[in-house]
């Protein structure tokens, strides 16, 4: 109870008050419980076991790592070969429609009485021969 004329207890009365309840204490023993070291290995084989176990699980990740690794690469390799050949295809059917609109332009002045001499020279690529 709150009295006016009565001085704060100090923080060592405050901890000593806290300790005599014995929440820390509890508190304290709720937590080592719940710590790892607790759950953990209590023998030098127990720990050796479980040491090995976790190079081993490492030993398959990265194994699994590496293998993920390769099958991406491979799948690049793959779809460079294949924006490659769509490429040439590409490049292959404008050649052929540059021929077919260079034919249809010699036909075209060939008819229109240009001679042989205008055919000739689109023919050529457009030199004069």
């Amino acid at each position: 109870m709150y009295h006016p004329f009565r001085t704060m207890p100090s923080v060592n009365d405050e901890l000593a008050a806290l300790r005599a309840q014995g929440a820390v204490r509890t508190h304290a023993q709720t937590l080592s419980a719940k710590s790892p070291r607790n759950l953990t290995l209590s023998t030098p084989e127990a720990e050796e076991a479980a040491l090995k176990a976790k190079r081993e699980a490492d030993k398959l990740k990265k194994k699994e790592a590496e293998e993920r690794l390769r099958k991406n690469q491979a799948g690049m390799g793959d779809a460079s070969v294949k924006h490659s050949l769509e490429w040439r295809g590409k490049k292959k059917e404008d050649m052929e429609r540059a021929k077919q609109a260079r034919e249809i332009l010699v036909k075209g002045t060939a008819t229109a009485g240009g001679g042989k001499g205008a055919a000739a020279a689109v023919g050529a690529g457009g030199k004069e021969g």
